[in-house]
This record gives C-alpha cells, sequence and structure tokens, in this order.
C-alpha cells in the first residue's frame, strides 16, 4: 500500500457520469464510501439526461443509504448530484461536471470514472502520490481489472495509428493512452490544454486528449497501485440491435474522426483498409444488420 502525505492544498474532485443506469451508478459510489471518510476528497454524480429513473432513484437512494449531499450545484458538498439535461456524450457529460469542480480553487486534480467501475479502498492515493512525485504526466491511469479480477490492462494501451487497432499492456510498458473508465487529471493539465473534446461523442477521447498532452510536452502514464475493476460497456452493452448499431456507429465514426486531426496524411490508407475489413468482419459474422450504421459512420464523418 502506497502512502501519502496529504497536504491541505491537495484535493480531488471524483466524477462518475451516470446514463441510465442507476444501479451501476450506486455501486460505483458504494465502492468510494471509503475514499470518501478522507476530507480531500468530493465526489460528484452527474446524470447525463437520463430519459428512465435515473434522476429519481439516485436522489433517493443517496439519502436512504445515508450519504450526506445535495443535489444543488451552488452550494460545496462531499457529495453532489447534477443534471446535464440533455445526453451530451461522455465528453460532453464530464466536462460539464469537470467545469462545476473547478470552480473550487481548492481541487487540484479530477478523476473521471465509469458508472460500472468499482474501487479498491485504497485507489487514489497511489495517484496522487506519483501525481506528485512525477510532474511531467498530465494523465494517469489505473490498473484495470474486469468484473472476475483478471487484469485487463497493467499500463494502458498501445494504439497503432495506421491499422486503427489497440493492445493492452499487461507488464510495465510506455503507453499511448489509459482506459478512458478511470481518467485522473492534474488540475495544471487541464489549465494547460482545455477539457475533453466532445466532437466524438462516444469513444477516443481518452486517446485525444493523451495526443493533445503529448503535443504540449507532457506525459501519458499509469499508476499500477492503483486498482479499478471495470464492467465494460455498461451504457451501450447488451446485443440489442439498437446498441450494437450505436457501438458500430460511434467507433467507426469516432475512429476516423481521431485519424483525421491527429494523422491526416495516413487517410489515404486508413479509410479504404478499415472499411473493407470491418465489412469483411461483419459479413464473417452475418451481422448483416450493422452495415447500415457502417456506411452511415462514413457518410457523416464526409458531411458533416
Amino acid at each position: 500500500m502506497c502512502s501519502i502525505s496529504m497536504n491541505k492544498g491537495i484535493d480531488t474532485a471524483v466524477i462518475v457520469l451516470n446514463w441510465q443506469g442507476w444501479q451501476h451508478t450506486l455501486r460505483c459510489v458504494e465502492s468510494l464510501n471509503e475514499l470518501l471518510s478522507q476530507s480531500s476528497m468530493r465526489l460528484l454524480v452527474c446524470d447525463n439526461g437520463s430519459q428512465d429513473e435515473s434522476w429519481e432513484k439516485l436522489d433517493n437512494e443517496l439519502v436512504k443509504q445515508g450519504f450526506s449531499y445535495n443535489n444543488s450545484e451552488n452550494t460545496p458538498a462531499q457529495i453532489q448530484l447534477l443534471q446535464t439535461g440533455a445526453n451530451l456524450g461522455f465528453a460532453g457529460g464530464m466536462n460539464y461536471a469537470i467545469r462545476h469542480a473547478l470552480k473550487d480553487p481548492k481541487i487540484d486534480y479530477v478523476w473521471l470514472l465509469n458508472n460500472d467501475t468499482w474501487l479498491d479502498e485504497d485507489a487514489l492515493s497511489p495517484l496522487k502520490q506519483a501525481a506528485q512525485d512525477r510532474p511531467d504526466v498530465g494523465l494517469w491511469g489505473s490498473a484495470m481489472y474486469d468484473a472476475q479480477g483478471q487484469l485487463q490492462s497493467l499500463s494502458g494501451y498501445h494504439y497503432n495509428p495506421w491499422l486503427t487497432r489497440i493492445k493492452a499492456l499487461k507488464t510495465p510498458a510506455q503507453p499511448s493512452y489509459v482506459d478512458g473508465a478511470a481518467l485522473f487529471i492534474p488540475r495544471v493539465a487541464l489549465d494547460k490544454i482545455g477539457l475533453l473534446t466532445e466532437a466524438y461523442f462516444l469513444f477516443y477521447e481518452e486517446l485525444d486528449y493523451s495526443e493533445r498532452l503529448k503535443q504540449v510536452g507532457l506525459k501519458v502514464a499509469t499508476c499500477p497501485k492503483s486498482r479499478v475493476y471495470h464492467q465494460g460497456s455498461a451504457s451501450l452493452g447488451g446485443e440489442s440491435l439498437k446498441k450494437r448499431t450505436q457501438r458500430q456507429y460511434y467507433e467507426n465514426h469516432s475512429t476516423l474522426l481521431f485519424s483525421a486531426k491527429f494523422y491526416p496524411w495516413r487517410l489515404w490508407f486508413i479509410l479504404p483498409w478499415r472499411l473493407s475489413v470491418k465489412l469483411l468482419l461483419l459479413a464473417l459474422r452475418r451481422e448483416w444488420d450493422l452495415y447500415p450504421a457502417l456506411w452511415q459512420a462514413y457518410k457523416d464523418f464526409f458531411t458533416k
């Protein structure tokens, strides 16, 4: 266990984004219960315009379980429940809460968590210690485990920009980016390059942020002593046609947006190669119903 000297000037805003998944969100909040006893931490639960009963359930359950919180954006509290009013996507929802958190000048770090994560009770302090030791790092990730406790990635991920493929790093290594399910960002990085890019809506936000940090001389790293468990794609999980279509569309559209932004000279290869591979894979899997989403992603990339 990594210890840390908690200076009064160090404070952390932990942000959990909910979209129609209040059960997952409550589990995540419960796993943060031990951390909430630390005076240096504040928790913001942000509902991203859910169309189900999430707002009412979160409001009621937080009270029922004895958490001390309020849902007024104007009154600081250890736990706050925020509402965006519309589905702004992952980056938009997180940015809404980050802006609110940074109104407090004591906040030196923000920790962005997917609502389908849960944490070891000492997952935060190693991140703070690492951030203090490495001011050259603008984005930290954690060691990620699946719901069964199997290691998903120890050091983040390697990204191949030619093939638009990722590889999980399960040994110590320098990552291209870290898992977006748990992003620990020092305030100085936010002040330097700004918030998450909202053009993607879903997928590639963490890769985009990592690339922007590198452009200004900051690094990306992981803290293996910080352990986070991730169920994975709770909001877009499942096998319904609607969810599979959404995953297909956003994954492809965001890939093209990212490639055009950071590797425009490679588009001549990426566009036909990726489309050919995707068409072949869908055919082999007999997932003909996903062809329209794939075509729409390419169409929107060129026309919007």
